[in-house]
């Protein structure tokens, strides 16, 4: 019936270019064997096509007894095929190729099937069934997962276990697919079976234990996630990765990076409250991340930042976490949002919107009370290098916001990072080697900073330098240098 030596000959390895060709062992070709073997259900499914509709139940009862689904397991086995492979020390398999070859031998079996008469195919398709109802297993296991298995002896991660392979249960959550994973929860078996992704094999990076509740919540499936939890799946679990990649991650993690508001309120009301909050900061950053994003929708977007607002972070946070949305020109709407419910950005947004000189931005967070002479990091990655607001628009050479930061009171002469001034900043950062616009508006940053009372014998505390010595950093390459020790000369 499985027609081993057919369909291997058929099963024909397309690799992408350059790539050694692969030369699959016994045990591998016997797995290919039985991926392909998947296709039979599909061809039992339309052989009884024409059948009545009680008949198609049936068939679809005696499927599922014998663990396969609805969905195109041979499909998913060639996705799993493709990681499987490559996570050894072997070369990658092309997925494309893969699902290519499967659909062309489905095709060369149900085509000349559907073409005989209506009570032949009647008949193939019990016959189908019944060949795969004669697989027994002294174990207990089901055809299905006797063909889906690996052989025990090759040293290989069974995919039904979870490890490094997703089981049916992670994909039906990944793709909403209920009947899936109602038939999974009704033969009782782990909910909370997880996936680990090797992620670079060089780095030793990537994601360990997710599950498929985690699949569904980030994916924004709220059918899929109400039934796994109600069926008793465990919301606490978490991921682990490396700290620098995000560190433990829970299913209410992944339901603010997928964006769902069900989903986030659901897993909130059915938590204790307080294991959520351990990741706050993150949380409500990627969520302002999502409020302002030219591919996000608005509404739900926004509907996640008040929940978490309102639930989860205090005002501090909520506070520090808003640099955010301080990138981005276009978020001018949601920004007033956030500060007509009270918010007062830390110094940070302010710093942050200066450097990049959004000006709009800058006089909304002054308007607001931001401290114009508040000393933070340009982002939280960068805390370690407190500059002011208007140190930061110097640096970037930034004229309109340098301008509005001295209207609003900014003090020229306060050292930060290093001992550094904004007009050290204005110098130091920006040497030009030809004539720019660019270094033009450096130029009148400088002549203002000094119109504005900065003064030009302050040395900073990295290298015991003042404004002008570091002007001469490029010597005569410079062609702004003689322009540049006029203007910081003249109140020597």
């Amino acid at each position: 019936m499985w027609l081993i030596p057919t369909i291997l000959s058929l099963f024909v390895l397309l690799l992408p270019s350059g790539v050694v060709v692969y030369n699959p062992s016994e045990a591998d070709g016997l797995f290919l064997s039985r991926l392909l073997a998947f296709i039979y259900p599909d061809m039992a499914r339309n052989a009884c096509g024409e059948q009545s509709r009680e008949v198609k139940e049936k068939l679809e009862e005696r499927l599922s007894a014998l663990g396969f689904t609805s969905q195109s397991e041979a499909d998913i086995c060639a996705d799993n095929l493709c990681k499987w492979v490559s996570e050894g020390e072997r070369i990658a398999l092309d997925p494309d190729a893969l699902h290519k070859t499967i659909e062309q031998f489905r095709n060369e079996e149900i085509t000349p099937l559907m073409a005989r008469p209506r009570q032949e195919r009647a008949e193939e398709c019990q016959r189908i069934v019944s060949g795969l109802e004669s697989i027994k297993d002294p174990k207990g296991k089901k055809p299905a997962e006797l063909i889906f298995g690996v052989p025990e002896d090759t040293e290989r991660t069974p995919f039904e276990t979870g490890s490094y392979e997703m089981t049916l249960l992670h994909h039906a959550a990944e793709r909403n697919d209920l009947p899936v994973i109602k038939q999974w929860i009704a033969e009782r078996r782990n909910l909370d079976v997880t996936y680990n992704d090797r992620g670079n094999w060089h780095e030793g990076s990537g994601i360990h234990g997710k599950t498929a509740l985690m699949f569904a919540a980030e994916r924004g499936n709220f059918e899929a996630v109400t039934l796994l939890v109600e069926a008793g799946a465990n919301i606490y679990l978490e991921t682990s990765r490396p700290e620098h990649e995000g560190g433990h991650h829970t299913a209410f993690d992944y339901a603010i990076e997928g964006g769902n508001p069900r989903i986030v309120r659901y897993l909130w009301e059915k938590s204790d409250k307080k294991t959520f909050t351990k990741d706050s900061e993150t949380n409500l950053t990627i969520a302002y991340g999502h409020f302002c994003s030219p591919s996000a929708s608005a509404q739900p977007a926004r509907e996640v930042v008040v929940f978490l607002l309102d639930h989860v972070a205090d005002q501090k946070l909520a506070a520090d976490t808003f640099w955010r949305i301080s990138t981005r020109p276009y978020c001018i709407d949601e920004i007033q949002f956030l500060l007509s419910r009270g918010i007062r950005p830390a110094p940070g947004a302010l710093v942050t919107a200066a450097s990049l000189g959004l000006s709009e931005i800058v006089a909304l967070y002054l308007a607001h009370g931001v401290d114009v002479n508040g000393l933070a990091g340009m982002s939280p990655l960068t805390a370690y290098e407190p500059y002011t607001s208007l140190g930061a628009a110097a640096s970037q050479a930034k004229l309109n916001t340098v301008k509005l930061l001295l209207d609003a009171g900014a003090d020229p002469n306060i050292q930060y990072h290093h001992g550094r001034t904004a007009l050290i900043s204005a110098v130091a950062d920006g040497g030009c080697l030809q004539v720019h616009p660019d270094c033009e508006e450096r130029l009148q940053v400088i002549e203002l900073l000094i119109k504005h009372g900065a003064r030009t014998d302050i040395r900073d505390r990295m290298l015991g330098k003042t404004a002008l010595e570091y002007a001469d950093q490029l010597g005569p390459s410079d062609p702004y240098l003689a322009r540049k020790k006029a203007i910081l000369s003249e109140t020597r």
